[in-house]
């Protein structure tokens, strides 16, 4: 993740052109079958535990902001659960 090279970048750029491809493959399908079609937004997350630098996450969170995305999930530590 550098200036020079930054396939985070380009990974997002990817990955939002490919849920779009695939949201209008998926809603054409549906109208052929007169069936309802529900379009869900790409969600990100960021996992990161406490032994991640900081720094880095920002930087991470930086590329996000690059490309417009203000919205993600920040995973952090998983909690026990006292559910079997």
């Amino acid at each position: 993740m550098d200036s020079t090279d930054n396939q985070l970048g380009n990974w997002i750029q990817y990955a939002r052109i490919s849920e779009r491809t695939l949201a209008k493959e998926q809603k054409d399908k549906a109208e052929k079958l007169g069936r309802p079609f529900k379009d869900k937004p790409l969600r990100f997350a960021i996992k990161a535990d406490a032994q991640t630098n900081f720094l880095q996450v920002k930087d991470v969170i930086k590329v996000f902001t690059k490309k417009d995305i203000f919205i993600f999930n920040l995973i952090t530590n998983l909690e026990k659960s006292d559910k079997p």
